[in-house]
């Protein structure tokens, strides 16, 4: 009768392979997740707009002034002009409207990045600015968003946010 001699493990050159390719994915998968993390919480400041983008239409169409009856939403840990993110101060909020155009400005705080950054939200109507009491003409509003670097197609380019467009939404994209 032949006896097997069973194998007692793996080698030493095996298992540094195995760490190696361990260490090589978390390389490229731990900022990518962080990156995710972050649009995740971008994500945030356009759920909290979303009242004041109605506010803005309908003044709009109705030729009052934009942010009449809008009141702001109380600020997060993520949107607020504290950049800290500590106040829950309805001073502090993080959503605001130009009266003057109807822009609505999202203020992130640190959590996002330093300094800070904004996102802009521009209606437009029939290609051109909104102004104030005056009617708009095509029947509907465009939103156009615009982190640091606005997409190629909108008008306004002038008017940027300071966010970094890689955790922008991919229409407020260049």
């Amino acid at each position: 009768m032949k006896i097997l001699k069973l194998s007692q493990g793996f080698t030493l050159i095996e298992l540094m392979i195995v760490v190696a390719i361990i260490g090589t994915l978390a390389s490229i998968a731990v900022p990518v997740y962080q990156d995710y993390l972050i649009k995740v919480k971008v994500t945030e400041g356009l759920a909290l707009v979303a009242s004041a983008k109605s506010n803005v239409s309908e003044n709009a169409i109705n030729g009052t002034p934009f942010n009449s009856g809008w009141v702001a939403p109380y600020p997060t840990g993520i949107v607020s002009t504290d950049p800290t993110g500590v106040s829950r101060l309805p001073a502090s909020s993080g959503i605001a409207i130009n009266n003057a155009n109807g822009e609505i400005t999202i203020t992130y705080t640190n959590r996002i990045a330093p300094g800070s950054p904004t996102l802009l939200l521009i209606p437009v109507d029939s290609g051109s600015a909104l102004t104030p009491g005056k009617l708009i003409q095509g029947g509907m509003i465009d939103w156009q968003c615009h982190s640091a670097t606005p997409p190629l197609n909108n008008i306004l380019r002038t008017h940027v946010g300071t966010l970094d467009p890689k955790f922008a939404p991919t229409d407020c994209r260049a």
